[in-house]
């Protein structure tokens, strides 16, 4: 230990852990958030990619009920 080094009280080691401790579960936290946002995002593109499927398919039902009608 170097001369002059101030060792800090149980206290202070105390509040230097918990504020350690609320700093991990903050980033928990936002990890959290973002992986959240990351699926809603990916369930509103499966949904649209769904919804395009179903209107190609109507289409493709319209263009061969137009054809064989010729």
């Amino acid at each position: 230990m170097t001369a002059g080094a101030v060792i800090p009280s149980s206290k202070e080691l105390e509040m230097l852990v918990l504020h350690e401790s609320l700093a991990r579960e903050r980033m928990r936290e936002h990890e959290r958030s973002i992986d959240q946002a990351r699926q809603r995002q990916m369930l509103n593109r499966l949904a649209q990619a769904r919804r395009l499927q179903r209107r190609a398919e109507s289409a493709s039902r319209r263009a061969r009920a137009l054809l064989l009608s010729l």
